[in-house]
């Protein structure tokens, strides 16, 4: 199964949650494969979060930032992050791969495998 993972739930570190989460699918008897996304360019609504943040309570409004409004990481981290998973990822029933976004959805000329990977 290709899970693109655009959103972590935020809850606990994401090289946990992506090692929970092919757990899961070696449970049920699945092979997972993880594109982990750059970025999320709109993390809370499509287009201005600022109009729907600043219509929450503080404590709300901080929960949410907290969870899902986070800097763009460097290349350098991504591709730290990505390695980190991978490398964490019960082989060969899951691979971790980098999406670059403009190729989300693209031909696979367009995914760039981190050359950590296990194949």
């Amino acid at each position: 199964m290709m899970v693109h993972y655009t959103r972590p739930s935020g809850t606990m570190p994401l090289v946990e949650e992506a090692k929970a989460i092919a757990r899961a699918a070696s449970d049920v008897g699945i092979r997972i494969a993880f594109a982990i996304a750059v970025r999320d360019q709109n993390p809370v609504v499509y287009g201005n979060d600022e109009p729907v943040l600043s219509g929450l309570g503080a404590d709300d409004r901080k929960t949410i930032e907290e969870m899902f409004v986070r800097a763009p990481m460097s290349p350098k981290s991504y591709i730290e992050l990505t390695d980190a998973i991978a490398a964490r990822l019960p082989a060969p029933r899951s691979t971790c791969n980098s999406v670059p976004p403009a190729c989300s959805g693209a031909p696979s000329r367009c995914w760039k495998r981190s050359p950590k990977i296990r194949r």
